[in-house]
This record gives C-alpha cells, sequence and structure tokens, in this order.
C-alpha cells in the first residue's frame, strides 16, 4: 500500500506544476497550426519554418505537454501579435 502511493506520488511530482492539459494542447497545436498557414498568406510575414513557426502539430502537441498552461498561451500570444504585424504592415489594418 505505501509503495503504490509512493509511486502515484512521484508520478504526480514529476509532471510540472501546472502542465498544459491534452484538450488545451490539442487546441494549442490546432491553433498554431493555423497560425503557420495564415503567416504564408500575408506577403512578407513567412520567414521560414522554425520550432515556433512549424507545420508538424505533433512537434506543437508534445511542446506544449511538457510545459506550464500559461507559456503555451504565451506562444499563441507571440504568433498573434506577429501576424497582427504582419498584417499592419501589408495591408495597414489588422
Amino acid at each position: 500500500m505505501r509503495i503504490a502511493f509512493a509511486i502515484a506520488a512521484l508520478a504526480v511530482f514529476a509532471l510540472p506544476a501546472s502542465a498544459a492539459s491534452p484538450e488545451y494542447c490539442k487546441h494549442y497545436a490546432d491553433l498554431a497550426l493555423w497560425q503557420y498557414h495564415k503567416s504564408q498568406t500575408i506577403p512578407n510575414c513567412y520567414q521560414g519554418d522554425t520550432a515556433v513557426w512549424s507545420p508538424n502539430f505533433e512537434h506543437h502537441y508534445q511542446w506544449c505537454l511538457g510545459v506550464p498552461e500559461r507559456q503555451a498561451r504565451a506562444g499563441d500570444k507571440t504568433r498573434g501579435e506577429r501576424l497582427h504585424q504582419c498584417n499592419m504592415s501589408a495591408y495597414g489594418h489588422p
């Protein structure tokens, strides 16, 4: 009994403090792909594939699972701000 409890406790503490949930990470990866493809439709916005700007769902999903949700949300925000800047530069509006 004590061994099972100790194993369960270790499993809980091995995760990041507020690791993003699988449900959120699916949303995160879907949004990252949408943002990636959107960047390719705006003149002079796409600057090549990087860890942040990648067409690989699994890459985004697995990264998200390993970080706190607030860190994943910051990634969404960074890409969103870049798209906003691109739209402003290309079209003069968001």
